[in-house]
């Protein structure tokens, strides 16, 4: 059986107590895979340049593909500014996957200093 609410306490003090949906939402939306055929330094350069993007990284290359994970702001979702991004650069586009916020990245969100 899954929970269906979690408890997060940092150094004896409860930091959240909520539903699981509540919860991720409270930290990033997650993040997207994005793998395009495009100039690495440029894209990533105009990932970053998105509003709602807190962070863009190279992960991978492979010949003239390259593949990014990009992270929204609390509480955003980015894949339609994205994807429009993508169709914008006439990027050709290979992977397109969004991964959800786990319950360990919520723990880790809430307990960082």
């Amino acid at each position: 059986m899954v929970c269906s609410r979690a408890i997060i306490i940092n150094r004896g003090k409860i930091e959240a107590s909520d539903s699981l949906a509540n919860l991720e939402k409270r930290v990033q939306a997650g993040s997207l895979k994005v793998e395009v055929r495009a100039d690495p330094a440029q894209a990533l350069a105009k990932l970053r340049s998105l509003p709602d993007v807190s962070q863009a990284t190279e992960i991978n290359r492979a010949g003239d593909w390259v593949s990014f994970e990009v992270v929204a702001a609390p509480g955003r979702d980015i894949r339609g500014e994205v994807d429009g991004l993508i169709k914008k650069e006439n990027w050709p586009l290979r992977e397109f996957r969004r991964d959800k916020a786990r319950l360990e990245d919520v723990f880790v969100e809430l307990t960082q200093d």
